[in-house]
């Protein structure tokens, strides 16, 4: 379990008693003996300790819940969109599917979630544990599919960057198996009464590909979107996004990664995942939205779209009526009638 050893605790103490010793205090010295090992155990505390970790898990509650709390309200605020796709009072374009099977995941996994944080009597871990890892993960998975494909339309299909993504995209999916099928253990712990994770490792290697390969994509996007920079709507919508997706990725994917790097305890380790995987979910499918319902207004101006520099081919609505404005003489129909009557009269 997580427990330290006496090894551990062996090893602690005499480290605290050799250092409080070079702190013996003297007469220049305003603290005791005493006084400087209280605060020696304040400053090296023991991760590993039956109620650290208590401590942690009822942090790692909360968070979870506030992380699920948000989603859920994301969910009903934006559950009119798959209602106008499903009633077709939009078209309905295959990038979608992705989009919509990504939230309908994210939602089973935080109904799990809080499920699994109420559960007060012993359960089979291993087998929740799993089924939450394999939502969160894919969620993280889809949510880079749908970076992908941006970064292949903003590159305009260019080869070589297909082959770049490809790559990376079969990282993080290889990261995704490694990190829920080859070796996810848990089991009850019953100072928490909750599920605990047992091994770390995978969870580390996964974070840690998911991270590097969403941060190249987002290079990949700024790169792209700075090639074909304009002053349309479209440039300025995508570099936008791309700057509201990177900050969301460095604020919420950091911490993680630096408190699972740190592996203090299982349950710091896992502080932060609910939030990482609600967090990128939202960014993801909310950017694909809003992107879906910008390329399918009802007119687009000529002379906006003529700003931009670039060529970048996003799908539109084939409803999508191009209105140019051109300049032109009026002539009332009131007029060809007059002409018609006098044609009679004007010939020889």
């Amino acid at each position: 379990m997580y427990f330290c050893s006496d090894r551990h605790r062996s090893t602690s103490d005499i480290t605290k008693r050799s250092i409080a010793l070079h702190l013996t205090p003297n007469s220049d010295t305003a603290f005791s003996l005493s006084e400087h090992i209280h605060l020696l155990e304040f400053v090296m505390v023991n991760w590993h300790d039956p109620s650290v970790i208590a401590q942690d898990a009822e942090s790692f509650a909360k968070i979870s819940i506030a992380a699920c709390s948000i989603y859920l309200w994301e969910w009903v605020v934006t559950v009119g969109f798959e209602w106008r796709l499903i009633t077709r009072q939009m078209r309905w374009k295959w990038p979608m599917l992705i989009c919509i099977l990504c939230r309908v995941c994210m939602l089973i996994s935080v109904i799990l979630v809080i499920i699994g944080l109420d559960i007060t009597t012993q359960v089979n871990c291993q087998v929740g544990l799993r089924a939450i890892l394999f939502l969160d993960y894919l969620c993280l998975v889809l949510s880079s599919l749908l970076i992908v494909i941006r970064v292949i339309a903003i590159w305009n299909w260019n080869q070589y960057v297909i082959a770049v993504v490809t790559l990376v995209y079969c990282a993080d999916i290889a990261g995704m198996i490694y990190g829920n099928v080859m070796g996810v253990d848990s089991a009850w712990d019953p100072v928490t009464h909750s599920c605990q994770q047992l091994n770390d490792s995978n969870n580390k290697a996964t974070m840690g590909i998911a991270f590097d390969s969403d941060i190249l994509l987002l290079i990949l996007t700024f790169v792209g979107v700075w090639r074909q920079r304009g002053s349309g709507r479209l440039w300025k919508f995508i570099y936008r996004q791309g700057v509201i997706w990177i900050i969301i990725a460095t604020i919420f994917y950091i911490p993680n990664v630096v408190l699972i790097c740190l592996e203090l305890n299982a349950m710091t380790n896992l502080m932060f995942s609910t939030p990482v995987y609600v967090a990128l979910t939202i960014c993801a499918t909310r950017m694909q939205m809003s992107l879906y319902e910008h390329t399918s207004t009802d007119y687009i101006h000529a002379s906006e779209a003529s700003n931009d520099k670039g060529s970048m081919k996003f799908a539109q609505n084939p409803a999508v009526r191009t209105t140019v404005h051109n300049e032109a003489t009026v002539i009332p129909i009131s007029e060809f009638v007059k002409l018609g009557q006098m044609a009679p009269r004007l010939r020889p």
